[in-house]
């Protein structure tokens, strides 16, 4: 196998060490599932090479082979670190008082060098070393041959490649049997997933999928009698080249469910009304901005229209040139966008923000049978042709509901971009509060002007006092506003939650039956020319 004998370690000959320096400057830029790819160091056959000149393990013969690289014998590089595990972070607490804690990995940025990853990741939060032990559980990629790089004991086996990416909108619960769940979208296959602890291991399987469509988006998942209960967002090409939106629900029939046969799906609202997506667009048509509708390309534009930005189009008639949308989106124009689904006495909850026309929704169930109401930011009716728009209002949207059926709605006002507050009583929605407007924070102004406030919002309600927990996403920190009652309204106390030299804030998530928040953070040791990210329970 070319070993040598235990005890002694010949030097490789200069040339190799040469060459394999050479070969730390080789950068390759990888592209995956349409996200933008990184520098990523690539030592390539020259650094397999060097490798194996410092020994290897044979294995193969006597058993199964015991190192790294194209065939199993090179010496195996040390073990990949962990990277930022537990973006779009979920919290769940099971009967035996573990806390369950799943989320998205992106990516390990380590010495200059990145990865993209790209998983699903799941694990279990200990109080007291306030540490997550995380385990990946979809998004490695199946090792067709040979053996990966690095320590196959390793995180992610020691496996490198991206595989699909996976675990965006993560949403987790804790079945009565003491089973983790976790419902996530599938971005490099636009379709919504699910897993589920299976004994040491996980299984997952598609729960919703379809061609030409972008399915899972928003993804939450309730229990309603021990049985997982999944919303999120459908997108698919609709009439008139135009772009349909659907927010459906995926009702399990099992506490356990092991694929898809075992759900009943139901459309809980569609819209016919979306502008159009760039990739949905059929040959031989562009997906128009003025109009929001794939319309077909024409010849005749004089001058030629711009590459990439224009479609030569008739618009009255006459050949002309029109802006197009791009092939990148980032957040869809649907109805449907951040959804929060709660469950009360009366049944299931929804809220949503209709990014088409920039209003807070609202969806109630009773009796099987779903309702709808616009609970802010328009007023008067379209069909009447009286509708007033009252602003850009729903983004962030978080939902509680009380023992009395009261609901709870946080959501920030993408025009004045403040964090609101909307109380909901059978049906109708109060007049909206304006709960933190980013000019001050632990009672004292800010210095450097107004702060960007109201992301990832979480509401709850403690006694008479509404608790709301967000994310400060100018200074990175995560706050708690309060709310009292003071009159017909309400007096908030704003404060901020401390945690040095870390980016924080992120997708905050109250843990059940604690008064312990979840968030996701960000760390950069630029001496180092890394970045950490990792999810810490605190007691504010």
């Amino acid at each position: 196998c070319g070993c040598q004998t235990p005890g002694t370690r010949e030097s490789p000959p200069l040339v190799l060490v040469v060459v394999a320096v050479l070969g730390l400057g080789v950068v390759v830029l990888r592209r995956r599932g349409g996200r933008r790819g990184a520098g990523v160091l690539a030592m390539g056959s020259l650094g397999v090479v060097a490798a194996t000149s410092q020994g290897c393990g044979c294995g193969g013969e006597e058993g199964p082979p015991q190192g790294c690289g194209a065939d199993c014998m090179q010496e195996c590089r040390p073990a990949l670190a962990a990277g930022m595990p537990g973006s779009y972070t979920s919290v769940a607490k099971a009967k035996d008082g573990t806390i369950w804690v799943a989320g998205y990995n992106d990516a390990l940025i380590e010495d200059n060098d990145a990865r993209l990853f790209g998983d699903l990741v799941v694990g279990t939060y200990d109080l007291a070393a306030q540490k997550v032990t995380w385990s990946t559980v979809d998004g490695v990629p199946k090792r067709e041959t040979g053996c990966p790089d690095h320590d196959r004991s390793g995180w992610r086996g020691g496996e490198t490649d991206s595989g699909d990416d996976v675990g965006l909108f993560t949403s987790l619960q804790v079945t009565g049997e003491g089973t983790p769940v976790v419902a996530y979208y599938d971005a490099s296959n636009k379709r919504l997933k699910i897993a589920t602890k299976d004994g040491d291991g996980w299984v997952s399987f598609v729960l919703k999928e379809a061609p030409g469509a972008d399915i899972g988006r928003y993804a939450k998942m309730v229990l309603v009698s021990g049985k997982p209960v999944v919303a999120f967002l459908h997108v698919e090409p609709g009439n008139g080249g135009r772009t349909r939106s659907k927010i459906a629900v995926a009702r399990a029939s099992t506490e356990a469910p092991k694929s898809a046969a075992d759900f009943r799906f139901e459309d809980v609202n569609v819209d016919e009304e979306g502008p159009c997506r760039a990739d949905a667009c059929a040959g031989g048509q562009a997906c128009i901005k003025s109009t929001g509708a794939c319309t077909a390309t024409v010849n005749g534009c004089q001058p030629g229209c711009a590459s990439g930005t224009e479609a030569c189009v008739t618009v009255d008639g006459k050949a002309t040139c029109e802006a197009v949308v791009g092939p990148v989106v980032t957040y869809p124009r649907a109805v449907g966008a951040y959804l929060s689904l709660a469950t009360g006495p009366s049944g299931l909850a929804l809220v949503g923000y209709d990014a088409v026309r920039g209003n807070l929704l609202g969806f109630a169930e009773t009796n099987g049978t779903w309702t709808k109401t616009l609970l802010d930011g328009e007023t008067g009716s379209r069909a009447d042709k009286t509708a007033v728009d009252t602003g850009d209002v729903g983004i962030a949207a978080s939902l509680f509901v009380d023992n009395a059926s009261t609901w709870h709605v946080s959501y920030v006002n993408g025009l004045d971009e403040t964090l609101r507050y909307l109380r909901v009583d059978g049906g109708k929605p109060s007049t909206s509060e304006i709960v933190d407007d980013g000019s001050a924070v632990d009672g004292k102004a800010f210095a450097d002007g107004k702060h960007l406030v109201g992301d990832d919002s979480s509401v709850r309600t403690q006694g008479d006092a509404i608790v709301v927990y967000y994310q400060d996403a100018t200074a990175g920190v995560l706050r708690r506003a309060t709310g009292v009652p003071d009159g017909a309204k309400r007096r908030w106390d704003l404060r901020a939650i401390a945690q040095p030299n870390r980016f924080a804030g992120f997708f905050p998530q109250v843990v059940p039956g604690e008064e312990k928040v979840a968030n996701w953070w960000r760390e950069t040791n630029r001496g180092a020319r890394s970045v950490l990210g990792d999810v810490s329970i605190v007691s504010p």
